[in-house]
């Protein structure tokens, strides 16, 4: 799976040696301010005004930093990991958890990711429903809103 997904030009020079699968873990986009200017301006004020960690509105419910796979998923993602800032949309146009722990199968699509939340505790969590990474990404009111 890892030499189907993972970096083409290496597998055409290394056939024969295995290779490890790429994830790592990635921060969420909203607790540092509207990265890339992705958040529609009538959004802005709720990611802005967060300097703290009692300023998210839910902290149980939001996630601090997870998981995320290097590769793409249709559906759920347009970008692996490539910044180490999961900064997921409600229409899954960018980025979503990681999908590769207990994957049913060899599908490493339809796996989990372990996340960090901001009250402190660690749970496996799903990129499924699509848009289920938002959700837990939003530190404003829930649900997150829709653009």
């Amino acid at each position: 799976m890892a030499r189907e997904k993972g970096c083409q030009a290496c597998n055409a020079l290394a056939r024969g040696i295995p290779l490890e699968p790429q994830y790592g873990y990635t921060m969420n986009s909203y607790l540092n301010g509207d990265a890339w200017d992705y958040v529609p301006a009538q959004y802005q004020t709720t990611i802005k005004e967060i300097k703290k960690e009692t300023q998210v509105k839910e902290p149980t419910n939001t996630f601090y930093f997870s998981e995320e796979n290097s590769w793409r998923i249709v559906g759920l993602s347009g970008a692996g990991i490539n910044d180490n800032n999961l900064r997921s949309t409600p229409s899954c146009t960018t980025d979503c958890f990681a999908t590769f722990h207990r994957a049913p199968g060899r599908d490493r699509n339809l796996g989990y990711a372990n996340a960090v939340f901001v009250d402190g505790h660690v749970e496996q969590v799903s990129a499924y429903p699509a848009g289920n990474t938002y959700q837990l990404s939003w530190p404003g009111n829930k649900p997150g809103p829709q653009w």
